[in-house]
């Protein structure tokens, strides 16, 4: 795993490090993200948000990193990792 393993925190702070901004509406068990407004989702079903589980220790970091790559490619999860 290696530097691909976060926790929440740390997630957070890398996100808003990054130009995401929290839209969470209710205490749900997930954080919503919004994407900076210069970027686009590559594919067009794909949304302009990652959601953060509220756990302490995240199981999704593969899920998370996935769904920035859509949102930004390479570059925005390479800015991401550097922010950890």
């Amino acid at each position: 795993m290696g530097e691909r393993n976060f926790n929440q925190r740390q997630c957070v702070r890398a996100l808003k490090a990054i130009g995401f901004t929290e839209e969470t509406v209710n205490r749900g068990r997930h954080m919503k993200f919004h994407a900076p407004a210069h970027l686009k989702p590559f594919h067009a079903d794909q949304p302009a948000f990652v959601m953060v589980p509220r756990h302490k220790d995240l199981h999704a970091q593969h899920a998370i990193i996935r769904e920035l790559k859509r949102i930004g490619g390479d570059e925005l999860v390479k800015n991401f990792l550097a922010g950890l």
